[in-house]
């Protein structure tokens, strides 16, 4: 839709901003601390993320293309979005990626029993086993679901059941976008 005689420069990004500081100021007001970094998910089948590249969004690459519901996710891939996250502090790079996080974004106490460095050799550690799944099965290196099984169980959880309803991780926290990024 045109109309003659109004148009508004950047208007795509100005709204993006203005989105930006209200999630920010309401972020602070409910939690009591400040947002470090805000993601989003973009389909490129539908658009090509113009006002995020503009607003100097960075692109740390796709989703696999699994959606999320309220059990877990499809067992089907579908449409992979773009991925792109917008840092609100200069050092939010280097606080995501600390092993373990610092108060007020940890969320409850750390029951790990291993250091982040046993916890990264987890996976190396398990790559000498054989996978004895079928190659239609296998979604996942059997390497890396038994590090997270592995973690799972130091974190205090016991049985597949838990550990795929867990809703707070514990001091080790998520990190598939901070890898990417």
């Amino acid at each position: 839709m045109h109309f003659p005689g109004w148009h508004l420069f950047n208007l795509g990004s100005r709204v993006l901003s203005l989105c930006q500081r209200r999630v920010t100021s309401d972020w602070e007001e409910r939690f009591s601390h400040g947002v470090v970094l805000l993601e989003t998910f973009v389909d490129p089948q539908r658009f090509r993320a113009t006002v995020y590249r503009a607003a100097n969004w960075i692109y740390v690459g796709n989703t696999r293309g699994f959606r999320r519901t309220r059990l877990g996710y499809t067992a089907t891939r579908q449409s992979p979005k773009m991925v792109f996250v917008h840092p609100l502090r200069a050092d939010a790079r280097r606080l995501l990626r600390r092993a373990t996080l610092r108060p007020p974004y940890r969320i409850g106490g750390s029951k790990m029993k291993l250091t982040a460095e046993q916890m990264k050799s987890l996976p190396a550690f398990f790559s000498q086993i054989r996978d004895p799944r079928r190659a239609a099965g296998r979604r996942h290196r059997l390497s890396t679901v038994l590090g997270l099984a592995a973690g799972a169980v130091l974190c205090g959880m016991r049985g597949y059941k838990p550990f795929h309803r867990q809703r707070q991780p514990c001091s080790l926290h998520c990190a598939s976008t901070i890898d990417l990024w």
